[in-house]
């Protein structure tokens, strides 16, 4: 005789039938209560972990999905158990929902009827269904399992077993009997969550695992004839798996160049300085051919820029040297060619739309990169639900995280990945939301990605050579951030959300991409409408975008001690901020209309994003060990901040080493060094040949409008060396465009 238990109700095949006549909905209760009962899963940490409940939900009636609670630890502290109903199959079979939790979490599992409570384990798992079929030690002694019958009425009612404020209660409802139509042709009528389906006459037609009961009937039957796979057959099969992930998902490490110094380590904060300067990380990588590697990781361009160097580490084999190959536009991914090709190793993928696996059982990897470690978990998962995302792609949804989740059929194709979208960044705001943004990618959209295709690359995100790592765009303006009080004043509070949004531009730079498209001083910039984007940009600065400006401590500068020199911000506001970067990130050559208000009316001004000139965090720079000082060619950005002409001769002092005679005679972090020996400086390379030959030197410095003369003592013929920064490919001569004025 059959038997199964789901939910916590005790089903059994041709065992029991509930009464023929008509019965209320009270007398149904009663009819059930002998077949419902509680599945307790008493959870653990592990590895220090807590338990992550894939499976441990409720469908929500107001959007119809399935809303997960995920982080079991809760319960661990309160030292209960995890509860979910169950229907009784037989004296020794239940069958409840599948929570999906990995059995590394699962100290034991008992079945409670009444003051009966008896261990239970895994016997099967159905394929279609959300839902394990326990086997008990020993038969239940006062449960009683349910008989199954079809029924032709057309009106079905249903039993839920559920917690409710504080107590497991029963109640019976009316089935929704409302029809619905896919588009793909399918007819169905949307299941509850968890309940047994009962006809009016109390007699059990089904049990509900919230899967779509189609409207042909023949969802009426007896989970002991749904079809399922053992748990013995899956444990063999997660094990088949797990060996077939570690060969296909591998740890990839990347190196990149240290950062360009920016020598002094004050950065007024904002949200792109969360770029990163890290020199080595480690990934997944998807070997999606046996040339082929797709690295997991949202690198912005500022990083990808620095890439140096790719290693793939496969499973119980030497490393393979790999080549950069492009960074997807849409996706976190970088593709990579291998140096040797992994024979017998390649990643299958599901040809089936993703719909296709709702609810089905599917094999499911974590995997972990932690430094130079690879962990991988495995365990039976189920897609909860879908939400429409990108271009009306599904989404498929787990209850609780899929960060480092990887989903299969039981073929072993890849279904989804952890694959996360690339948005273009049109704010801050955005910046930051973008490391949250974690999805699972169904591969049924990635057919010209998974096959490496260029036209799937993104030609702003790629390694640079050092020399143009800190290229950035150019508008050619310096703007002041509005407030209301500014928005009032300039009559376009209803335009910028009362000062939220919007610059005053305050200088335009002659020969400018914001001079040749006409922007003038005392425009208001409002957004950006950036070509193929499907929003515009809004311009929001804040205060440490305008730079310190006149608040600058110039008259204190002169009592500063020197281990402060690094703490000291430039005076002038970056070249790069949040808006330069995200421009910068467009790629040069895209085009975009500027949005500004001018004298009461919005004007529209075509432009295209333009590389800047060399600005201060690029500049050509020398450093002398002798002296203790390294200098920086005039940009546009600090000559304007010192009302310099392209004329007006002159290296910046951008560091001063503590104890140097540079410091010991009073030179100081952001002045002006004219003259050596009454020789104008034109640029740091004058500047190095002036001072090669040692001795004494007299050196004309600076301080905005006051100057003073410094002599200095170096040894003759005193060696000299560049900064390792400045060591990178420059040509001899540098041209800095600036205004002129």
């Amino acid at each position: 005789m059959k038997q199964v238990m789901i939910y916590g109700f005790i089903l059994t095949a041709g065992l029991y039938s509930f009464a023929a006549a008509a019965v209320s909905d009270s007398d149904m209760i009663k009819q059930v209560q002998p077949s419902l009962v509680r599945v307790e899963y008493t959870l653990r940490f592990d590895k220090g972990e807590a338990p992550e409940v894939a499976g441990w939900g409720q469908r929500c009636p107001s959007c119809g999905q399935i809303h997960g609670y995920g982080d079991a630890s809760q319960l661990i502290r309160q030292e209960r158990p995890l509860e979910a109903a169950g229907f009784v199959l037989s004296a020794d079979k239940v069958i409840t929902p599948d929570i999906m939790v990995h059995p590394r979490f699962v100290e034991k599992i008992r079945v409670r009827f009444q003051d009966e409570l008896i261990e239970a384990r895994p016997a099967a798992y159905p394929y279609e269904q959300s839902a394990v079929i326990l086997q008990l030690d020993k038969p239940l002694q006062k449960a009683r399992p349910i008989a199954f019958a079809k029924s032709s009425t057309k009106t079905f009612k249903v039993a839920s077993y559920s917690e409710q404020n504080g107590h497991w209660s029963i109640s019976i409802e009316k089935m929704q009997d409302v029809p619905t139509l896919r588009e793909d042709g399918f007819s169905y009528i949307a299941g509850t969550a968890t309940g047994l389906i009962l006809d009016p006459n109390g007699i059990a037609a089904a049990v509900c695992m919230g899967q779509a009961l189609p409207m042909d009937g023949s969802w009426q039957q007896s989970p002991l004839d749904w079809p399922a796979i053992s748990a013995e057959e899956l444990t063999r099969k997660l094990a088949d798996f797990e060996t077939k992930i570690n060969r296909e998902i591998v740890r990839v490490q990347l190196n990149f160049r240290s950062p360009r110094s920016s020598e002094n380590n004050y950065r007024r904060y904002s949200m792109r300085d969360e770029d990163g300067s890290a020199t080595e990380m480690n990934k997944a990588g998807l070997l999606i051919d046996p040339n082929h590697i797709l690295i997991l990781a949202k690198l912005p361009p500022k990083q990808t820029s620095r890439l140096e160097r790719v290693v793939v580490y496969p499973h119980k084999n030497l490393p393979v040297e790999g080549r950069f190959e492009g960074s997807l536009a849409d996706y976190g991914g970088l593709v990579i060619s291998l140096d040797r090709p992994l024979n017998h190793v390649q990643t299958a993928l599901s040809p089936e739309p993703v719909a296709a696996y709702d609810q089905k059982l599917l094999l499911g990897a974590e995997v972990r990169i932690q430094g130079q470690n690879k962990t991988v978990y495995v365990q039976q998962y189920r897609i909860a639900s879908f939400a429409l995302g990108w271009r009306r792609q599904l989404q498929p949804q787990l209850l609780g995280s899929v960060n480092n989740r990887y989903l299969f059929d039981l073929d072993g194709r890849l279904v989804a990945l952890p694959l996360s979208r690339r948005e273009k960044i049109m704010s801050e705001e955005d910046r930051w939301m973008s490391d949250y943004n974690q999805a699972l990618t169904a591969v049924c959209y990635l057919g010209p990605v998974m096959n490496a295709q260029a036209s799937s690359f993104d030609a702003t995100n790629v390694p640079l050579d050092e020399s143009e790592e800190n290229r950035i765009a150019w508008l050619g303006v310096e703007m002041q951030p509005l407030d209301a009080e500014l928005a009032r004043m300039n009559q376009v509070s209803d335009m910028t959300r009362d000062g939220e949004i919007g610059a005053i531009i305050s200088f335009v730079y002659e020969n400018s991409p914001a001079s040749q498209a006409g922007l003038e001083m005392g425009d208001i910039l409002l957004r950006l409408h950036i070509d193929k984007q499907p929003r515009p940009m809004e311009v929001i600065l804040d205060d440490s975008d305008s730079g310190f400006g006149e608040m600058f401590p110039w008259e204190q500068l002169s009592e500063l001690s020197e281990e402060y020199y690094d703490q000291l911000p430039t005076p002038w506001a970056d070249a790069e901020n949040s808006l330069i970067r995200s421009l910068t990130d467009f790629g040069f050559g895209t085009h975009f209309q500027a949005e500004i208000f001018r004298n009461g009316e919005v004007i529209v001004k075509d432009m295209v994003i333009t590389e800047s000139p060399s600005h201060y965090n690029s500049a050509k720079r020398f450093k002398s060990e002798a002296m203790g000082i390294t200098v920086r060619n005039l940009t546009y950005e600090v000559q304007r901040y010192f009302r310099l002409t392209p004329a007006d001769p002159g290296v910046i002092v951008s560091k001063i080493e503590p104890g140097s005679k540079a410091s010991v005679g009073g030179i100081k972090p952001f002045e002006i060094i004219t003259h050596v020996n009454d020789a104008p400086v034109t640029d740091v390379n004058a500047f190095e040949t002036m001072i090669q030959a040692g001795g004494e030197l007299k050196l004309s410095v600076k301080r905005m409008t006051k100057g003073r003369i410094v002599n200095l003592k170096l040894d003759a013929a005193a060696p000299t060396e560049k900064t390792d920064t400045a060591k990178a490919a420059e040509p001899e001569t540098e041209t800095t465009p600036a205004p002129q004025q």
